[in-house]
């Protein structure tokens, strides 16, 4: 421009440096409009670099929060990881929205959907195995349980059973009695006695005998009434004895004892 001002001034004969001083105001005021100019550009630019930089920023967040889905399946059944792959299948990734980030986005969901659906996968497996052994367990327990009333029963007949041969050795005994005991003479009045209290003790009941006990009473009856038909001779065989006894010793005095003869 001071080319051009130098040649002008040459031409119409104005000296040069009086031409620069009047345009040196304009040229400074363009100068100072440029500058401005540039500045404003430069702040469009780091506006628009933040803008972009914020953008990345939310998608890169928005990205992440996709693939944190995967985390929150922790501690939830299978129902609920199936709530989870609903949610990110609802969800669409629009060009407007996502820009250059709608390939990583859509990969990233993609990702996520597929390490859920396995997750909810192992899930329903470990509650069909749960499902399944605790089945196999009640079965276990009532099979058991069938058993143990089975030997519970059988322990019980054979208990049964084996009151019943007791209750009918005890009463083969009882209707032997009259036949087997020895006689009054072989024991003491006081031995008899005491046979006799601990045949009534037995005292024959419903528990012991069970329908036998008819049959039952009537053989102790019958065994008790013969101990004390002993006892009563027995009695007898002592008084008797004891008379036996008193009048030989009053033979004895009466007759004396023998003298010697010369």
């Amino acid at each position: 421009m001071k080319k051009q001002l130098r040649s002008i001034a040459g031409d119409v004969g104005v000296e040069l440096e009086s031409i620069i001083a009047i345009l040196k105001p304009e040229e400074e005021r363009i100068g100072e409009v440029i500058t401005a100019e540039n500045e404003r550009r430069e702040e469009i630019k780091r506006q628009e670099a933040a803008a972009e930089a914020e953008r990345q920023r939310a998608l890169e967040a928005n990205i992440a929060k996709i693939r944190d889905f995967a985390q929150h399946a922790q501690g939830r059944d299978a129902a609920g990881v199936q709530r989870l792959i609903d949610t990110l299948q609802g969800f669409a990734v629009k060009e407007e929205e996502w820009g250059d980030y709608a390939a990583r986005a859509n990969a990233a969901l993609s990702e996520t959907i597929q390490i859920l659906t396995e997750k909810r996968d192992a899930l329903e497996l470990e509650a069909a195995i749960a499902v399944q052994r605790a089945a196999a367990d009640a079965t276990a327990r009532e099979r058991e349980q069938h058993l143990q009333a089975q030997a519970d029963a059988l322990a019980q007949q054979r208990a049964a059973l084996e009151a019943q041969q007791r209750a009918m050795t005890r009463m083969g005994e009882w209707a032997a009695m009259p036949t087997q005991m020895p006689g009054p003479g072989e024991f003491t009045v006081t031995q008899l006695e005491e046979a006799v209290a601990s045949l009534a003790a037995e005292n024959p009941d419903t528990t012991t005998f069970g329908t036998m006990l008819p049959v039952a009473l009537i053989a102790h009856s019958a065994a008790l009434a013969h101990m004390r038909n002993l006892v009563e001779l027995a009695r007898l065989r002592d008084i008797v004895d004891s008379n036996l006894d008193d009048q030989r010793i009053e033979v004895a005095r009466a007759f004396g004892p023998a003298m010697p003869t010369a």
